[in-house]
């Protein structure tokens, strides 16, 4: 396992059936600014970093990144990532706008500095779970209420597919038959 400083990314590597897939918890810094949150710049920086990690991943390795992206599918970050080739899982399968923050249902004094009332409802859609689809494929999707969190999360459910082993291959001839099979003298 992993972790960078720009941004909470974390990296794991894990055998499903006997298949490596790689799997990245991201996390980059908010936009902050008063009264409106504009600047971007370290959460351009977080991208930067996820960017350069999906980048140096192994050809044809099945690639699973998920987190609070602390971006809308609107803007520029969110077109990055998407652009380099990962596909958004809940837009993929899923119907609805998945919102996912703020859910302040029970713990609105989680923000202390806002005091949110306890039905305030989701605006927006910063959490997500993509893939490559390097052998991925997007099954299910969905914002689900867990409680404790100022996030509903995103569970997902991917399928995998699984490579055959290598079979040796044997030496053809010219005429693309094995050598083995080979009869005349």
């Amino acid at each position: 396992m992993e972790a960078n400083q720009a941004a909470d990314l974390l990296r794991v590597v894990a055998t499903v059936d006997g298949q490596p897939v790689t799997v990245m918890v991201f996390h980059p810094p908010p936009p902050f600014g008063l009264p409106i949150p504009t600047n971007v710049e370290p959460r351009n920086q977080g991208y930067d970093q996820l960017l350069a990690a999906l980048a140096a991943e192994e050809p044809g390795q099945p690639v699973i990144v998920a987190g609070d992206f602390n971006a809308t599918d609107r803007s520029d970050d969110y077109w990055r990532v998407r652009d380099a080739g990962y596909i958004d899982v809940y837009q993929d399968v899923a119907w609805g706008l998945g919102l996912t923050f703020p859910q302040f249902t029970e713990i609105s004094t989680s923000v202390p500095w806002f005091d949110y009332p306890a039905w305030f409802p989701p605006l927006v859609r910063i959490d997500y779970v993509m893939h490559n689809g390097e052998r991925l494929r997007s099954l299910t999707a969905e914002s689900v209420y867990t409680g404790g969190s100022d996030h509903f999360p995103v569970v997902a459910t991917m399928g995998l597919r699984i490579d055959p082993p290598e079979e040796p291959e044997s030496e053809m001839t010219e005429r693309g038959q094995s050598s083995e099979d080979d009869t005349s003298d």
